[in-house]
């Protein structure tokens, strides 16, 4: 998007922060297609309850997620 990010000041000689964006819909039992049709975006992860991941051998709930990185721009001081 053009025009859409977050401006932040940075000195002479520092280094630009990294920032992420993540939204997430999480419940028992979720229509992961309704949601991906309704929202007109693919998750960048999506899991249903029962599903292993990694740190558990059977997740507790469903899961729709979209990660991105935030668009920052550097107004130097």
């Amino acid at each position: 998007m053009p025009g859409a990010g977050f401006r932040m000041k940075v000195g002479k000689g520092q280094r630009m922060p990294s920032a992420y964006v993540y939204f997430r819909v999480a419940g028992n039992d979720l229509p992961l297609a309704d949601i991906t049709s309704m929202l007109g975006i693919d998750p960048t992860d999506s899991w249903n309850r029962g599903d292993p991941s990694k740190y558990n051998p059977s997740r507790p709930d469903s899961g729709w997620c979209l990660r991105a990185r935030a668009q920052l721009r550097a107004e130097r001081q």
